[in-house]
């Protein structure tokens, strides 16, 4: 699993760069934070709208 923001941004690279070589935990950490992001993101932009 990621252990820092470099890590998480380095398995989103390779990711990006090469899908068919990425490994399973690079695709985990990766979907793990688009999870986050798409969750998180929504409330942020409720907030920023005042909902």
């Amino acid at each position: 699993m990621a252990q820092s923001e470099q890590d998480v941004r380095n398995a989103i690279a390779r990711v990006k760069n090469s899908p068919a070589n990425a490994s399973a935990d690079d695709w985990k950490v990766v979907n793990d934070f688009a999870r986050q992001a798409g969750a998180l993101g929504n409330l942020a932009r409720e907030a920023i709208k005042g909902r």
